[in-house]
């Protein structure tokens, strides 16, 4: 029962009293006073009845608050209620286990001072569109300070509760840790990051894990293998089951390929019916063998289908060794995936090992040239990237040389990136750039993972991989379009 019945309750009682009143008044009750008297004993059933009704409602709405509070106090998931400035009033003990602090400290705490120093502008940027009405519903990745834990990597989800007149009276602030500290976060934290039929890490969460074990095995001078696997005899499925039994096939090798593995190793699907296994911390390269030897013998029993059917497929393999065969990520990729296509040419159910010489990162050779694919139309951020390539450049040679200031070098490289994002945030505000803020949030997390990384000795090729391929993704398909829309604006 909402605030108007309650008035209208309350209406109706008055009118009873005052009836009533006359009737003891008058002291004998006849003629329009029965008409009265008979209306005042309606009113007074109705009265009750409305009384039922407001207390059944007002008992739902202790259950339903209840149940709220319970779910609130049970989630997974850190949940926190703040009010329109922005400051927290309830919160449950996951968001408290995330930030590092007691509910005592975090009620009537600000959003933002739970938040590194580094996100908090861009907390502040969220709240804001969403106090403007721009966005339902705004997701992002930050970081929790707190305590003295280290800082915490999270998916922060925000959502607005509007009142009657659609401003916002509450946010709703859910938060989820990608992972138990900075570093070891997978790059979108979300189903973003995973084939969405075998839930297998996709390209974009392989090159993340790939990157690491690079890292890990420079420092341990160990070696890292790459698996590159493709199915035969998989095309003729879809042609002669259809789709759906295609789909039940890739889901059953996946389950086999998962139990032959090692817990340290990744299993990735590339697209389509290909597939690569991370495996790291290796003393030989031989020591690969068997594991791809061991995935493919996994095909050889039939696969059962639900209907009873069975179907027999096979895979080849090919066999990549960093630092043996390449020292950068794609040219690993690109040996493994030679040795998979000439072991398809020798048959189904063949593994071969990479004879490919690694041309390495850090060989004195140009590891990004600045082509018109990377031109976006506008002058000065052209004249930016091509500067960023000529120190990308630069860097990769002090690495072949071996020279004592990679450090510096690479802090001015940071220097400069750093200024580079501060340029296209200033054109994207200035002429109302409609996707500034996923730009930005591009920006900071590339900012994040290179900082980062730029503080572990022994990372200087993992952080070049990175700037070479951050460089060649974000200006196609990020920057392209901005300069599209600048380009509109009369900006050249």
């Amino acid at each position: 029962m909402n605030e108007g019945d309650q008035d209208e309750v309350e209406r109706l009682k008055r009118i009873i009293d005052a009836l009533m009143d006359r009737a003891e008044r008058s002291g004998i009750i006849q003629g329009a006073d029965i008409d009265l008297f008979r209306t005042a004993v309606l009113l007074e059933e109705e009265l009750e009845r409305r009384k039922e009704e407001l207390a059944e409602a007002l008992a739902e709405n202790e259950k339903i608050k209840n149940r709220f509070r319970r779910i609130l106090e049970h989630a997974p998931i850190g949940i926190g209620i703040a009010d329109a400035s922005g400051t927290f009033i309830e919160v449950n003990d996951a968001l408290c286990a995330l930030s590092g602090r007691e509910k005592a400290e975090l009620h009537g705490m600000q959003t933002f001072d739970i938040l590194h120093p580094d996100d908090r502008e861009t907390a502040r940027r969220i709240l804001e569109k969403l106090r403007h009405g721009n966005e339902s519903v705004i997701r992002s990745e930050v970081r929790f300070q707190g305590g003295e834990q280290m800082p915490v990597l999270v998916n922060l989800s925000i959502v607005p509760e509007p009142d009657s007149s659609g401003m916002p009276l509450h946010f709703i602030c859910m938060t989820e840790g990608i992972s138990g500290g900075i570093g070891n976060e997978d790059p979108a934290g979300n189903q973003a990051s995973y084939d969405g039929l075998t839930e297998l890490p996709n390209r974009a969460l392989f090159f993340d894990r790939l990157s690491r074990e690079f890292s890990k095995a420079k420092r341990a001078g160990r070696r890292v293998a790459l698996i590159c696997l493709d199915l035969d005899g998989f095309k003729p499925i879809n042609d002669r089951y259809g789709h759906d039994a295609e789909d039940s096939v890739l889901r059953m090798v996946v389950k086999r390929w998962l139990t032959s593995i090692r817990s340290t190793d990744t299993l990735a699907r590339m697209g389509g019916n290909e597939f690569a296994v991370i495996a790291g911390d290796l003393e030989t390269g031989e020591e690969a063998i068997p594991l791809a030897r061991k995935l493919i013998g996994m095909l050889i029993p039939p696969l059962i289908m639900p209907n009873g059917m069975q179907i027999r497929i096979g895979a080849s393999a090919g066999i990549a060794i960093h630092p043996d065969n390449a020292a950068d990520m794609d040219s690993l990729l690109f040996a493994a995936d030679r040795a998979m296509h000439e072991s398809k040419s020798r048959g189904r159910n063949v593994c071969t090992l990479s004879g490919a010489k690694p041309s390495p990162l850090g060989s004195g050779e140009e590891c990004l040239c600045f082509n018109e694919s990377l031109l976006v139309g506008a002058r000065e951020l052209d004249e930016q990237h091509r500067h960023l390539v000529r120190m990308i450049n630069h860097l990769n040679e002090i690495l072949s040389s071996g020279h004592p200031d990679v450090g510096h070098s690479l802090s001015e490289l940071f220097a400069y990136l750093t200024f580079h994002f501060e340029t296209e945030h200033r054109l994207m505000a200035q002429h109302g750039y409609p996707d500034m803020t996923e730009h930005d949030l591009k920006h900071e997390r590339m900012t994040r993972e290179i900082g980062l990384l730029s503080g572990e000795p022994g990372d200087e090729l993992l952080v070049l991989q990175k700037l070479r391929n951050w460089h060649l993704d974000h200006s196609r398909n990020f920057d392209s379009p901005l300069g599209e829309y600048l380009a509109k604006k009369g900006i050249l």
